[in-house]
C-alpha cells in the first residue's frame, strides 16, 4: 500500500487522527506510516500527561459543568430518543498487545472503543469491546469517533483507521483490526455489529482520487434509513442505506493555500490541502452540512462549513473557522462546531492550544465565539432546549484522567 498521506486523529485520529486522530487530519507526509509520536496532537498529549496532564484534567472553563468524567478518548455526542447524552469513546488500544506493523511504527490493538450513556445522573458505559488502536501511551487512539440516531431505527457508531493503514495491517496484531473503517450499528442495550465496510468501499472506488485512505469519522442518520459519513482519510461524504450499502454523496477537492516558509519553497508558492470533513448535520430539507479540519498545513481560518445537496453540490455557509473536529445543529437552526485548537505548532509543542466553540448562523455566515481555551475538545451536542454538551481532554485515556462531558451553563 501507498501511503503518501498521514492522518494527525481526533482518527483526529484525531489522534489528531485525525482526531483522529482525533480527532481527528491529513498532511502530506512520508511514504511510510511514522510512530504516531510524530504526530502533533499524540506529541501535545504526550506533553501534558508528562508535564501537567492533572492539571489540565482538573482545570474546567468557567461556564461549564462536568456531568461525565474518566472518558476514554471520548469524541462524538448526541442525544439520544431518551434525552440520554451518548459518547463515541475511541479507547487506548491495549498497551499490553503491540507489534511494529512497519518499521518504526507500532501499533496497540484491543477491544477498549466503547459508547457511555449519561443518563439523570447516571454514567454508564452501554457497549463495550469495540475496536481501537493507538501507540502504547493511549493517547489519541483511534476508534469509535461519532454516534448518531434516527427514531424507529438504532444507533450507528463510526469505528476509524486512519495514517493510510488497512484493516489487514491491524488485524496482524489482533482479529479485531478487521473491524477498523467501518459503520457499526448499536441498539439501545449496546449490541452492535458491523453496517457497512467503508474501508473496502474506499479501496475499490477511491472517490477522490488520491491515496487508499479512510477515516470515518463524522455520522449522521437522514431520512429514508440511511446515514452520511464524513470520512476524513477519503475526503468524501459518503451514504450508507439500511442494506449497508456505500455509495459517494459528495467529494471535496483539494485547494491551494500558501506554503509555510519552514518548507523552503520560493516565496508565493502554494500548495494543495486537503479538506479532512469531519462532521455531518441536518440542514434545511434534504440537505445536509458539513464541516473540515483541513490538512497539512492546518492554516489558521481555513477551515469552512459547507451545504450539501443531494445531487452533491455544495456551497460554503462560512469560513474563517479553524480546526474543526465536530459540530451540532440547534433548535434555532444555528450551527455549533469545535475547534480542537487555533495554532497546531502551538499545541503539538505543549503549548497554548485555545480550542473553541463557534455558534454559526448559516444563513448568514456570522460566527459567534462562544467559548475559548477549551482544553482538547472533541464533540459538540444540543438539546431541545439549546442547552450545550461537549466533550474535553478528548485525546486522554481514563487512566490519565480521562475525557470529560460537560454541560454550558
Amino acid at each position: 500500500m501507498n501511503r503518501v498521506r498521514l492522518h494527525v486523529v481526533v482518527s483526529l485520529a484525531m489522534a489528531l487522527v485525525l482526531l483522529l486522530g482525533a480527532v481527528p487530519g491529513v498532511f502530506a507526509g512520508p511514504t511510510a506510516p511514522t510512530n504516531s509520536n510524530n504526530d502533533p496532537f499524540v506529541r501535545a498529549a504526550n506533553y501534558y500527561r508528562t508535564h501537567r496532564g492533572a492539571q489540565a484534567v482538573s482545570q474546567v472553563p468557567e461556564g461549564m459543568q462536568v456531568i461525565a468524567t474518566g472518558l476514554n478518548n471520548g469524541r462524538g455526542i448526541t442525544i439520544g430518543p431518551d434525552g440520554g447524552i451518548y459518547v463515541a469513546e475511541s479507547g487506548y488500544g491495549d498497551p499490553s498487545n503491540c507489534a511494529e506493523i512497519f518499521p518504526g511504527f507500532e501499533a496497540c490493538v484491543g477491544d477498549s472503543g466503547s459508547v457511555t450513556r449519561i443518563e439523570n445522573g447516571v454514567q454508564e458505559r452501554i457497549a463495550t469491546g469495540l475496536p481501537s488502536w493507538a501507540d502504547s501511551s493511549g493517547f489519541g487512539s483511534s476508534g469509535p469517533a461519532d454516534i448518531t440516531w434516527k427514531p424507529r431505527d438504532a444507533f450507528f457508531v463510526t469505528v476509524g483507521l486512519g495514517f493510510g493503514l488497512s484493516p489487514d495491517d491491524l488485524a496482524a496484531v489482533d482479529p479485531i483490526g478487521n473491524w477498523f473503517g467501518t459503520l457499526m450499528r448499536m441498539n439501545p442495550a449496546g449490541y452492535w455489529n458491523v453496517q457497512a465496510d467503508i474501508y473496502d468501499y474506499e479501496a475499490s472506488n477511491n472517490p477522490d482520487g488520491g491515496e487508499i485512505d479512510t477515516n470515518p469519522y463524522g455520522v449522521l442518520a437522514v431520512q429514508g434509513r440511511n446515514r452520511i459519513v464524513a470520512d476524513a482519510g477519503g475526503n468524501d461524504l459518503l451514504k450508507i442505506n439500511n442494506n449497508g450499502h456505500v455509495s459517494t454523496l459528495a467529494v471535496f477537492p483539494d485547494t491551494l493555500v500558501p506554503a509555510p516558509p519552514f518548507l523552503g519553497l520560493p516565496p508565493g508558492a502554494q500548495i494543495p490541502m486537503q479538506a479532512v470533513p469531519t462532521s455531518v448535520v441536518q440542514g434545511p430539507g434534504n440537505t445536509v452540512y458539513a464541516s473540515q479540519l483541513t490538512g497539512f498545513p492546518f492554516p489558521t481560518g481555513g477551515a469552512k462549513i459547507y451545504q450539501v445537496w443531494p445531487n452533491g453540490y455544495m456551497q460554503v455557509v462560512a469560513d474563517g473557522l479553524t480546526t474543526i473536529v465536530g459540530m451540532a445543529s440547534g433548535p434555532d437552526g444555528s450551527l455549533y462546531a469545535v475547534s480542537i485548537a487555533q495554532d497546531l505548532a502551538a499545541c503539538e509543542s505543549g503549548g497554548a492550544c485555545d480550542g473553541r466553540l463557534y455558534k454559526v448562523n448559516p444563513n448568514t455566515g456570522e460566527t459567534t465565539v462562544l467559548a475559548r481555551n477549551l482544553p482538547y475538545p472533541g464533540g459538540v451536542a444540543v438539546d431541545s432546549n439549546g442547552t450545550v454538551y461537549l466533550t474535553l481532554n478528548s485525546i486522554f485515556p481514563d487512566y490519565a484522567g480521562g475525557g470529560q462531558v460537560v454541560r454550558m451553563n
